[in-house]
C-alpha cells in the first residue's frame, strides 16, 4: 500500500458513496447508478481496496436492539503519561465503539455504548485511573 494521496473521480466518489450507505449493496445495482457495467464496477473497487483507500466493509449496528440504552461521548484529560495502558484498556473494552486521540479540548474522545448506568459508572471508574473526564450523554442521533 502507498502512502501518497490517492486522485479519485467522480465516478469513484459515487461508489464510495453508495458503499457508505450500504457496503453489500450488488454491483449491478452500483453500476446502474455509475453508469459502468458490473466488471468495471468490481475493478474500480479492486483497486480502491489494493491502494487503501477503501479499508475494510462494515455494519451498522443499532445499539439499542442490543440493549445498549446509554450512548455517551466521552472526554478524557491525561493526568498522568500512561498512554499506553489507556489505549489497551481501550481496545479491551467492549463498551468503547470508537476512540480517537485528539488535539484542542481533551486528549482522547470516546464514543461508548452502555446497557445501562453501573456498566458506564464501571468504566468511567476505569477512566478514571488515568485523567479526568467530561461525559456527553447522547438525546438523539441526527446523522
Amino acid at each position: 500500500m502507498n502512502d501518497k494521496t490517492i486522485n479519485l473521480d467522480s465516478t469513484d466518489i459515487q461508489i464510495i458513496d453508495c458503499l457508505k450507505m450500504n457496503s453489500r449493496m450488488q454491483l449491478k445495482d452500483i453500476s446502474e447508478l455509475v453508469h459502468l457495467s458490473a466488471p468495471a464496477v468490481a475493478a474500480r473497487i479492486d483497486k480502491l481496496e489494493s491502494t487503501g483507500v477503501i479499508k475494510h466493509f462494515t455494519i451498522e449496528i443499532d445499539e439499542s436492539k442490543l440493549n445498549n440504552s446509554i450512548q455517551c461521548f466521552i472526554i478524557l484529560f491525561m493526568k498522568n503519561l500512561d498512554h499506553l495502558g489507556l489505549q489497551k484498556l481501550i481496545k479491551s473494552h467492549y463498551t468503547i465503539k470508537e476512540a480517537h486521540k485528539i488535539s484542542g479540548h481533551g486528549c482522547y474522545l470516546l464514543k461508548v455504548h452502555a446497557k445501562n448506568q453501573e456498566e458506564l459508572n464501571a468504566l468511567l471508574d476505569q477512566l478514571s485511573l488515568y485523567g479526568t473526564y467530561q461525559l456527553n450523554i447522547s438525546i438523539s442521533k441526527i446523522k
